[in-house]
């Protein structure tokens, strides 16, 4: 799909004026953009009708980022949607766990349209995206 084509984005974010403002920015290239304030009912509507990207904070009100991840991946039909975790810890403190885990990519906030739209664009291109660097699916950087 080209950078014009319409994606199905689920944000998953317990901050409502964070979350309307990702929805703003994303609506604004052609995005469907649907959001979630908690964990359980970003899965809930992940599983109804499974998006192309899921942009994830990472602290939420009832499950945290690491446990609606590990859903996600164990939930056949959405193993392969593409999660993009939010946080405002530096790129040190969580990055390493990110990597581990197989988080497809990490974004540190504050962060700007543009930066939004390149990790967006990376993840729906098959690659991971980390401030420190991207690299495509099986580990090489592009």
């Amino acid at each position: 799909m080209s950078q014009t084509e319409r994606y199905k984005i689920l944000v998953v974010e317990d901050e409502v004026e964070m979350g309307e403002l990702i929805k703003l920015f994303l609506s604004r290239v052609g995005d469907e953009v649907q959001t979630a304030t908690n964990g359980r009912q970003g899965i809930a509507m992940a599983e109804q009708n499974p998006p192309d990207l899921i942009i994830l904070e990472l602290m939420l009100p009832d499950l945290n980022g690491w446990e609606v991840y590990q859903i996600i991946k164990a939930t056949t039909a959405l193993r392969q949607v593409p999660v993009l975790l939010t946080e405002a810890f530096t790129a040190e403190s969580i990055y390493p766990e990110a990597k581990r885990v197989g988080m497809d990519g990490y974004l540190i906030k504050p962060f700007t349209l543009p930066e939004l739209l390149t990790a967006r664009q990376a993840l729906l291109d098959g690659k991971t995206y980390y401030p420190l660097g991207s690299t495509n699916k099986s580990g090489n950087r592009s």
